[in-house]
């Protein structure tokens, strides 16, 4: 359920920035903001039809696309299902 998610994924991705953190020599706050960064581009310049195919209805171009942590729910759920 959507109530779940929110209440749970804010930890596991603290997890996932603190993991990349440490591999990369860095800190969790610079690795959120490069994250940020790197969807912000990203969907900028994808290809709205493969946008559409990963995220469904909740593409909208003129947005700056989805947060780090909807965006990490999402690619992780489609990869377990086999979408992608």
């Amino acid at each position: 359920p959507q109530e779940n998610k929110e209440v749970i994924f804010p930890d596991r991705i603290n997890y996932i920035y603190a993991v990349v953190a440490k591999e990369c020599k860095t800190t969790k706050t610079k690795v959120e903001r490069d994250m940020r960064y790197a969807i912000f581009i990203s969907w900028a310049r994808a290809d709205v039809e493969l946008l559409y195919k990963i995220f469904g209805n909740t593409v909208d171009k003129n947005k700056s696309g989805p947060t780090n942590s909807e965006y990490i729910y999402t690619i992780v759920d489609k990869l377990k299902m086999g979408m992608i």
